[in-house]
């Protein structure tokens, strides 16, 4: 029983230091706002439009350049990564690995002047390049 009144004793301690330490906290904010809204006079109320212009600035100056940092670096991130990306890459592999596999492919198993002696179902009185947009036509 006393090891359960010490225990409770130390979690009441630990909450009233809690309230102490928020009551604190809280009461320099009252005191910093009770500061700033005191009206006495409009010349000692200047110091109010000093902070407020300052923070006006600070927040103007964080905003523009929050904005222009994601303007300019995720822009040009978009624009010359994923741009050249594609432009190279996909392009590249369209371009290299398709195109070599239309030419290599159909001219050397489908057409038949070539080798007729492949592929013998091909008619040779069709013309070859039906047979390149047939398989162009098939595979996109």
């Amino acid at each position: 029983m006393l090891m359960m009144n010490s225990s409770n004793e130390q979690i009441c301690c630990r909450f009233r230091l809690q309230q102490q330490v928020i009551s604190r906290k809280l009461s320099i904010w009252e005191d910093l706002l009770c500061n700033i809204m005191r009206i006495q006079n409009p010349i000692s109320n200047m110091h109010i439009y000093i902070y407020l212009s300052i923070y006006i600035y600070i927040y103007i100056y964080i905003y523009i350049y929050i904005y222009t940092y994601i303007h300019t670096y995720i822009h040009t991130y978009i624009h010359t990564y994923i741009h050249t990306y594609i432009h190279t890459y996909i392009h590249t592999y369209i371009h290299t690995y398709i195109h070599t596999y239309i030419h290599t492919y159909i001219h050397t198993y489908i057409h038949p002047s070539i080798h007729p002696s492949i592929h013998p179902s091909i008619h040779p009185s069709i013309h070859p390049s039906i047979y390149i947009y047939i398989y162009i036509y098939i595979v996109y």
